[in-house]
């Protein structure tokens, strides 16, 4: 049976500290309560190594007891989330040591899609409107190396690593991952919809990005304020995935969903919009040979890494820049 983790204010610290037990905090540096990394600021860095810490994964050079109580625990996390005003975030146990970080993306409503001269392709339009019915958790971060050794087993990744994402994965190969985690009993695991994928990298941004216009040009790699949110052909060097979380969160708080590495979605892969549904769900076919893929990979150029842009490659295709972030619903 899988652990569920869910950090909403609503449940109480009591009853989460029966999923993950606390650990003992030993006597350690005069650092400010939840400022893990010692580095004098309380962020999202600190958030992930406090997790680390009780999965008994990090060593910390900082003070991971964020409430001050002498021990850290589940409660130490919930105190960061609300110091940094954070989304509701949801941890679902893949092993005994091993978690994934899910964020909630609200139901909403955008235009997806794109129809911008020297950007987008014919295979994003018709622009058009997509109503996004119901809430869904999505990845924090591309689906790592570890993430994948817990589920899939094979050969455990070193240290160093762990926290890259997983590549050379096919569509089927990550249907596979998913399957697996629901049959395990808990919920439902699954690939994003193209739509869902598109809606969470937007953030209700209209525009090329969830950050704006951007100052880049369209397949030039040369430096710009993607920089900061993206691993692209721009930034590069050395060459190569990189490992999660290093780049600027989009405002959902959801970790290189431009660049790094392409995802894969549930979708069938069709040359334009016409006859696409309207409601988020998956624009499937039995049987598809191709499937969609999104987010552009750590040597894409900038428009083929905004929230709009489309790829496709064969079901059982397995490339070395192909990774996947799953969706799940509790």
């Amino acid at each position: 049976m899988i652990r569920i983790i869910s950090f909403l204010a609503v449940i109480s610290v009591c009853a989460l500290a029966l999923f993950i037990p606390a650990r003992e905090l030993d006597a350690g540096p005069a650092v400010v309560p939840g400022d893990a990394d010692a580095d004098g600021d309380m962020d999202q860095d600190d958030l992930m190594l406090i997790t680390g810490f009780i999965l008994a994964r990090d060593a910390l050079p900082g003070n991971p007891d964020a409430n001050d109580d002498g021990k850290v625990d589940v409660a130490d996390i919930v105190a960061v989330r609300r110091a940094l005003n954070m989304p509701e975030l949801l941890t679902v146990a893949l092993s005994d040591t091993v978690a994934m970080d899910f964020v909630k993306i609200p139901r909403g409503i955008f235009l997806m899609g794109a129809d911008d001269a020297g950007w987008s392709r014919p295979n994003e339009k018709p622009t058009h409107t997509v109503v996004i019915p119901r809430e869904f958790y999505l990845a924090r971060t591309e689906a790592t190396r570890l993430h994948w050794h817990a589920v899939m087993g094979g050969t455990a990744p070193s240290d160093d690593d762990a926290d890259l994402p997983v590549e050379n994965v096919s569509w089927e190969d990550c249907v596979a991952f998913t399957d697996d985690m629901t049959q395990r009993g808990a919920g439902l695991w699954r690939l994003p919809s193209e739509a869902e994928w598109e809606y969470a990298a937007r953030v209700g941004e209209d525009g090329r990005f969830s950050f704006g216009s951007s100052d880049c040009g369209s397949n030039l790699c040369v430096t710009c304020d993607l920089d900061q949110h993206a691993w692209w052909c721009g930034n590069n060097d050395p060459g190569g995935v990189k490992k999660i979380g290093l780049k600027t969160a989009n405002p959902f708080k959801l970790f290189d969903m431009p660049g790094n590495l392409m995802e894969w979605c549930r979708d069938a892969w069709h040359e334009t919009y016409d006859g696409a549904p309207a409601d988020g769900s998956a624009w499937d076919e039995e049987n598809a040979e191709r499937r969609v893929l999104r987010g552009g990979y750590y040597d894409s150029s900038a428009a083929e890494c905004r929230p709009a842009a489309r790829s496709w490659q064969y079901y059982d295709g397995r490339d070395e820049p192909t990774g996947f972030r799953p969706v799940f619903i509790p």
